[in-house]
């Protein structure tokens, strides 16, 4: 064989397999956010659950002086295990 020609296809394996590499890379990288997106998506839909059902409570809490921040201590407990 001329080492010509087996240089320039070695060269060529070797673009090609970083190109593979670059796309596999970007696919996880989308695939890392999405889960990551969607995660969140579900942690916002059981604090909104949680809210709405205690929309009278709260009421009466901030009726009789709790502030913003007491009453979302009040839901943090319920958010974090599925953070």
């Amino acid at each position: 064989m001329i080492p010509c020609a087996e240089g320039a296809g070695s060269a060529r394996a070797r673009r090609v397999r970083d190109d593979v590499q670059t796309d596999l890379n970007l696919m996880f990288l989308l695939l890392g956010g999405l889960s990551l997106v969607v995660g969140a998506l579900g942690i916002a839909n059981i604090t909104l659950v949680g809210v709405m059902e205690r929309t009278g409570e709260i009421g009466l809490r901030r009726a009789i002086g709790a502030t913003r921040g007491h009453i979302a201590m009040q839901f943090w407990p319920k958010a974090l295990p599925w953070a």
